[in-house]
């Protein structure tokens, strides 16, 4: 078996539950009822530490990290042993007592170990949420910038190669224009939602869904004239959320048009409720892409379920930022379902008080 950092950091965490339970539970049999608590208080954060060697490998964290979480417990539970041990010295010495307090003494090395096995997952987490930070930061600039950038300067000298081939090369070109203002409108797309995100909540206001959703279904119908949507709307359904509200069915359609196959039949009902406003979108014809819709249900993609591509996490994120639910069937061989909850406006709101 290999010896690594993080089993031995796992390890030893658990061995020191393990040993500080066995000396409470000693304690416990030995003890009568009425201090049953005090031993039980100590017990569990004991029990915790005991148990890392199921719960401490499951907090996505690496090697260097579990070793550094194992530290921190080291770390609490010599201090608490410290003061345990001052404590007992200074009451033998100054104050004549030779009683030594085992279950109390086992107490307080539990809880600073548990505290500081917690404290250090807390900061690793934390180290770990930064350093994701700034490699999202990097990435999200490469994708707003340079990317889109080089793919436009690209998309502009095909348009002048184009003008200048024949015809049965134009119809190539004209492929891999239609590919590339694809990726354009997509980064484009992605810029957009993640400026929204950034903002958070502060930009949210009522906005009539329906009205939403009319204007894009003629944008949508007018681009992608294989396209087909059929509307069942009330005259009015007001919800909170911003101007991206737009790009959700948006999103949806492309997602079928792109990496579906066939010509997409979405069909779009909405209603209401006292606190939700549900968007209902069935995708008749099965276009919408299978992969798609289990990695997004599921939450993650992995090496062996992963998607086509981003559209429809673009529309989980901001359903997600305006604090609606996102529910989506596809067992159904014949047809999928997409069900968006969102936060009904209420009547005040709408008048701006």
């Amino acid at each position: 078996m290999r010896v690594t950092k993080r089993s031995l950091g796992v390890n030893y965490v658990a061995g020191t539950g393990l040993v500080l339970s066995g000396l409470l539970l000693s304690k416990l049999a030995l003890s009568p009822p009425r201090d049953w608590l005090w031993s039980v208080t100590g017990l569990v954060p004991a029990v915790a530490l005991g148990s890392a060697v199921y719960w401490l490998p499951r907090i996505n964290l690496d090697d260097e990290q579990i070793w550094w979480v194992a530290q921190c417990g080291a770390l609490g539970l010599e201090i608490t042993t410290a003061f345990v041990v001052g404590h007992l010295l200074f009451s033998k010495l100054v104050l004549g007592s030779t009683a030594i307090q085992v279950g109390v003494a086992a107490n307080n090395v539990a809880a600073g170990a548990i505290v500081g096995v917690l404290g250090g997952a807390l900061w690793a987490v934390h180290n770990a949420n930064e350093r994701m930070g700034v490699r999202t930061d990097v990435l999200n600039r490469v994708l707003r910038h340079n990317l889109r950038n080089d793919m436009t300067v690209v998309f502009g000298h095909l348009e002048n190669v184009r003008a200048k081939v024949d015809d049965p090369q134009q119809a190539q070109i004209d492929i891999t224009l239609r590919k590339l203002d694809g990726l354009i409108e997509l980064t484009e797309q992605v810029r957009a939602v993640d400026t929204a995100l950034d903002r958070g909540r502060q930009t949210h206001r009522p906005v009539n869904v329906v009205a939403v959703i009319d204007r894009q279904v003629d944008e949508l119908t007018t681009t992608h004239t294989d396209v087909t949507i059929q509307t069942d709307c009330p005259a009015e359904a007001w919800v909170v959320a911003d101007g991206m509200l737009g790009m959700l069915l948006d999103n949806i359609v492309m997602s079928a048009v792109d990496h579906g196959n066939g010509a997409p039949t979405l069909e779009v009902e909405v209603t209401t409720s006292t606190r939700w406003v549900e968007l209902r979108i069935e995708d008749a014809s099965h276009t919408l892409p299978t992969a798609d819709l289990a990695v997004v249900s599921a939450g993650e993609e992995t090496k062996l379920d992963h998607g086509c591509g981003i559209e429809l996490w673009l529309v989980d994120w901001l359903v997600e930022k305006y604090d609606g639910e996102l529910t989506i069937d596809d067992a159904d061989d014949s047809r999928s379902v997409i069900d968006i909850r969102l936060p009904r406006a209420g009547t005040h709101s709408r008048l701006g008080f």
